[in-house]
């Protein structure tokens, strides 16, 4: 409506194609047409020449969490080796030395972590380049 009360254009509901299906929406915020992304349509495109929208995965943010994840785990189990340790040089021991609860944690997150994840293409962590090494540590092979 303008300030005279007059109505300046009557509000549609978008309406748009994807990958041959019709959508419609009540706004031109469109939401589930592709999952995982969000459509702000803004502005009206002549019957006869489309618009082409290319979604691509973001490689960067997904290597930059699995880095974190192994930093994480890595930091994790360096705790858990300062807690747990015997330090037979008189110095003192760690907080958790002996403590079966922690060390059983400790063993079931290895498992975990080599352990196979049916009904996919990826069914372990070293499928996407994450290993165990000797230490227990976690390292990542950035070319998978």
């Amino acid at each position: 409506m303008t300030l005279e009360g007059t109505t300046a254009y009557e509000g549609r509901d978008a309406q748009l194609k994807v990958n041959g299906i019709d959508i419609t929406s009540a706004t031109n915020k469109v939401e589930g047409a592709i999952e995982g992304v969000t459509l702000n349509l803004e502005k009206v495109t002549e019957a006869g020449s489309p618009n082409t929208v290319v979604v691509a995965r973001n490689t960067l943010a997904v290597r930059e969490s699995v880095e974190g994840f192994v930093k994480g785990y890595n930091a994790l189990k360096d705790l858990i080796g300062e807690l747990t340790a015997f330090n037979g040089g008189g110095e003192a021991a760690g907080d958790l030395i002996g403590d079966r609860a922690v060390r059983s944690v400790e063993s079931q997150m290895r498992s975990a972590l080599v352990g196979n994840v049916p009904g996919g293409d990826i069914t372990r962590l070293s499928d996407i380049g994450i290993e165990l090494n000797k230490e227990g540590k976690l390292t990542l092979d950035s070319q998978r």
